[in-house]
């Protein structure tokens, strides 16, 4: 009979630091190309704009509620795509995800839907 002794310690750091980190980084800039669905009139399908590449603040809606002190306008546990586009415009985009895919795709505040990508192509 083979005894294998497990060191506890051990185990969770491999299993719970993974795990935690990603939610260490909870803001972080990146360049990232972004569209909005063109709604279509009764002829016509919606349709996606052009691709804009921007730079987005990527951030957690944890920090992001402390941030603007609103605590019941963001999910926590969701990212958020900030754009500022100047003028002192901006674009608040909730991905309903903890995790930004490569494609992945959001809504703002008027309801607007959004494509965002970190592909380096940008169409």
């Amino acid at each position: 009979m083979l005894l294998v002794e497990v060191n506890y310690e051990e185990v969770c750091i491999w299993i719970v630091y993974p795990i935690l980190s990603m939610y260490v980084n909870a803001y972080e800039v990146k360049d990232v190309c972004i569209k909005y669905q063109v709604k279509g009139n009764a002829d016509t399908i919606p349709h996606w704009s052009q691709g804009y590449k921007v730079q987005a603040n990527i951030i957690d809606g944890q920090e992001l509620s402390q941030r603007t002190r609103c605590y019941t306008c963001y999910d926590p546990l969701d990212k958020y795509v900030v754009v500022f586009w100047g003028d002192g415009q901006s674009t608040v985009i909730d991905t309903d995800s903890p995790f930004l895919s490569l494609y992945t795709e959001g809504r703002d505040q008027q309801g607007r839907i959004w494509e965002v990508s970190d592909s380096p192509v940008c169409m």
